[in-house]
């Protein structure tokens, strides 16, 4: 009975692990993702600022619209209104992917646990007590 609970326990066991390991993936890939829109939102804020500048120092108003392009997908970058892939939606969902990840590696551990108490169970019904050697 103990090893039949062990075996069922193991087969927890990996499903808890590749759960974690699914999660470790999509964890990496969103941060990911955030980062690379980090970095095209602050080139896009850069572009406008300097383009501000331009149409500033020069009073050119063809450099009006090209700024307003960029600070637009600048804002576009940073939160998403329309969509999930802005920076702002990206971090609140690497966050909870994030959670999930460790609700995983938690059960994993807990998992993991329970099937050495089961070997070690198992190990201990099987030795004979030097008591009962005689009987």
């Amino acid at each position: 009975m103990l090893a039949a609970a062990r075996t069922i326990t193991e087969t927890g066991e990996k499903s808890a692990q590749n759960d974690y390991i699914a999660r470790q993936i999509a964890v990496t890939d969103t941060w990911s993702f955030y980062q690379a829109k980090s970095i095209k939102a602050d080139i896009a804020d850069t572009q406008a600022k300097t383009l501000a500048v331009l149409g500033a120092t020069s009073q050119d108003k063809a450099v009006d619209d090209p700024a307003a392009t960029a600070k637009a997908r600048a804002a576009k970058e940073v939160s998403d209104s329309n969509g999930a892939e802005g920076k702002t939606q990206l971090r609140a969902r690497a966050m909870r992917e994030t959670d999930a990840r460790d609700y995983q590696r938690h059960r994993y551990h807990l998992v993991e646990r329970a099937v050495g108490a089961l070997q070690i169970a198992i190990v201990l019904a099987s030795v004979r007590s030097p008591f009962s050697a005689g009987c």
